[in-house]
């Protein structure tokens, strides 16, 4: 009896591991979009909300009631997604929020992302920007002339707790135009100005990822000062770059924030788990995964074969009612026929 309840135990463990908890916060939206209720949403379904509220069409169908269109004409001109890994929400209370499942990782997004707007618009520039502070994307980039933020309980001689404030400090100069600055350094388009003001309408997508933050959390723990003050830093800097972006785009951008847990969640998962996630996901009574063709192949099908069906019961009838009169060649060569043949 314990080995049967310690192995239900660790499979229902293996399918909480993998699908961690998160949260997608929708902090500005044009007027032309209307973000509503508290559906949850899987993080794999992320690119097909952002491809919808820029008025591509999406490749996935998706029942989620959370985005309503309210104006096609004046879609965003940019789509700001700021990524913070180590916790499932940052308590932020402005703005639409969302339970996010995160089965897939954020990279994947952008580069669905990057992927239509590139093949959308192909011989037109648009600014299409992932900063990953982790992997050394900011190396090499001039910091900005704002002291760093002053802590109190982060120490700057800990590594993680440096890590932080050297991320906040680099990856989110206070002011956009300081923002800017970092943007296009990294992408080359020093240059360039704001995308809004071209109005050539094509989207601009900025990526930002931190990770910075969940370190911090595993030293020093979820509730320790250290913790609560860096999230606090974390979310004043997001609330002036939300601010900054909404400036600079005159309202006509979409700026979130997507969190998640999903590195503490791995990190819970059970040893004496006996069940593997294939296993898992073919006891689910998953649906089949068909092509994205199937629908429209579908469609064309089922409307030709009823219009087909229709038009045969069309002929039919008008075969049946038909009257041919007596001066048509019809009655004439028949009634010919019938002298004829008496």
């Amino acid at each position: 009896m314990p080995a049967k309840f310690l192995k239900n135990v660790s499979s229902h463990l293996a399918v909480v591991t993998m699908n961690g908890a998160g949260e997608l916060l929708i902090l500005h939206a044009p007027k032309s979009l209307q973000f509503e209720g508290s559906e949850p949403l899987d993080e794999s379904l992320l690119r097909e909300v952002y491809s919808g509220a820029l008025g591509f069409s999406v490749s996935k169908g998706s029942k989620w009631g959370g985005l309503k269109v309210l104006d096609p004409f004046h879609y965003p001109e940019a789509v700001v997604g700021i990524v913070v890994d180590g916790l499932p929400s940052l308590g932020i209370s402005k703005g639409s929020h969302f339970p996010l499942i995160t089965n897939q990782n954020e990279e994947a997004t952008w580069h669905a992302l990057n992927q239509r707007v590139s093949m959308r618009f192909p011989d037109q520039s648009s600014v299409l920007t992932r900063l990953d502070t982790v992997e050394g994307n900011n190396a090499g980039l001039s910091t900005s002339s704002s002291p760093p933020p002053l802590v109190e309980y982060l120490n700057p001689n800990e590594t993680e707790d440096a890590q932080f404030i050297q991320e906040l400090y680099l990856a989110i100069p206070i002011g956009f135009v300081q923002f800017k600055l970092l943007f296009f350094q990294y992408t080359g388009l020093l240059d360039r100005e704001v995308k809004s003001e071209s109005g050539d309408g094509v989207p601009d997508v900025y990526w930002l990822v931190l990770r910075a933050l969940h370190p911090v959390i595993d030293l020093h723990g979820t509730d320790s000062d250290a913790a609560t003050e860096a999230k606090n830093l974390l979310i004043e800097a997001i609330k002036d770059l939300d601010r900054a972006f909404v400036h600079a785009y005159k309202g006509q951008v979409l700026v979130s924030v997507v969190t998640s847990d999903a590195s503490h969640t791995r990190k819970s998962r059970s040893l004496m788990a006996e069940v593997d996630a294939d296993s898992v996901v073919d006891n689910m009574n998953v649906s089949k995964d068909y092509d994205p063709n199937y629908p429209v192949i579908f469609n064309i099908l089922l409307w030709f074969n009823i219009a087909f069906f229709y038009s045969i019961i069309a002929v039919a009838v008008f075969i049946a009612k038909m009257d041919p009169g007596r001066d048509s060649i019809i009655y004439r060569m028949t009634s010919t026929r019938m002298k004829k043949d008496n």
